[in-house]
């Protein structure tokens, strides 16, 4: 069986992941196309079959969700703003390999590359887009509903949108990106995912809700280390009682 500080020592933990998730959330409550983290306990699954599990956490894992509701949409005056209207993510290039964001501030590498805030180049046609300007403010960028990307008179290729079929099984890796998982499912056919230029999602976090988690789980963690601490103070003069005799 174990002992009360091993137990004491899980639920800190635990807690310590929900404070790191529903801080990330706050922190990012301004970022453009950001899907909040919603932590969870095992008890909150209670009941959940083994094959429904795959809803929940991210690669199958229990502890986090991603919050799949949608941000509100609004207008900007930047070219390269895209918000994307639908259930699909922007498929990018990482030193890790293709991930997938709603994050849609895009810009102008020095290279003339399209890429993300972060400099990851965007997908489309195959490869990368190469802007001929090189211009993000270039009035000549036109990009249609379909993700049909032309600068001035030259196409560049349709973005890359990648639908799921359980997009809450998609792993969140930070910096605004997603990685498909095995139970994440990608959908075949047409995307119905559809692009809108000079306009870019909100974030879908929930301020008040989150800095209330946050609390909580601050208070939870709190409880947990007073506990711990009394258990060794029980223990150190239990020690020392018997020393006595």
């Amino acid at each position: 069986m174990a002992d009360p500080i091993s137990i004491a020592k899980v639920s800190m933990l635990a807690d310590l992941e929900r404070i790191r998730d529903f801080g990330q959330n706050v922190a990012n409550a301004s970022t453009a196309g950001y899907r909040r983290q919603v932590p969870f306990s095992m008890t909150d699954l209670m009941g959940t079959t083994e094959s429904s599990l795959t809803e929940y956490g991210t690669s199958g894992d229990v502890g986090v969700q991603t919050d799949i509701t949608g941000g509100a949409i609004k207008t900007t005056a930047r070219q390269l703003d895209i918000a994307l209207e639908g259930e699909g993510y922007l498929a990018v290039n990482t030193a890790e390999g293709v991930r997938y964001t709603r994050r849609g501030d895009l810009r102008v590498d020095p290279q003339g590359r399209l890429v993300t805030q972060a400099g990851d180049p965007v997908i489309a046609g195959g490869g990368e887009v190469i802007l001929q300007s090189g211009n993000s403010q270039s009035a000549s960028i036109k990009i249609s509903s379909d993700g049909e990307i032309t600068d001035g008179d030259r196409p560049l290729g349709k973005l890359r949108i990648a639908e799921f079929g359980n997009p809450r099984a998609l792993e969140y890796v930070g910096s605004d990106l997603f990685k498909a998982t095995t139970h994440s499912g990608a959908i075949d056919g047409q995307p119905r995912t559809r692009v809108r230029q000079n306009a870019l999602e909100t974030s879908n976090v929930r301020p008040v809700q989150d800095m209330t988690g946050m609390m909580q789980a601050s208070r939870q963690f709190e409880m947990s280390r007073n506990a711990m601490m009394a258990y060794d103070t029980m223990l150190d003069a239990a020690i020392n009682t018997l020393a006595t005799f």
